[in-house]
């Protein structure tokens, strides 16, 4: 078994990925039957947010939120913020992460 580059992978979801948008995020998921389990990256810009403290806050969230529910195999799914993003309350973001998964198809 090969392992496999992170960094590839990442631009070969950025170019062919099907995304969805809801206000605050935007999501960008593929299709990768080598990687077994779905994997969930969070990237924010420090445009977005502007203290490291709350970026990784918001990441880690996201993390959590991804993790906590059932989802699809063989998928990669990286979610960017968008402005307004780190004023969301808890609730608020789970709703938006949940509602992109449902969009991109990879809720089970």
């Amino acid at each position: 078994m090969t392992k496999i580059n992170i960094k590839q992978l990442f631009s070969e979801v950025l170019k062919k990925g099907k995304g969805s948008h809801s206000p605050h995020m935007s999501i960008k998921v593929l299709s990768v039957p080598e990687i077994g389990k779905s994997a969930f990256y969070f990237v924010v810009s420090g445009k977005i947010i502007k203290k490291a403290v709350k970026r990784n806050l918001f990441k880690r969230r996201g993390r959590h939120i991804s993790r906590s529910v059932k989802t699809k195999d063989n998928h990669i799914a990286i979610f960017f913020a968008k402005k307004g993003a780190g004023n969301l309350e808890h609730a608020d973001y789970k709703a938006e992460i949940l509602d992109l998964m449902k969009k991109a198809g990879i809720l089970a």
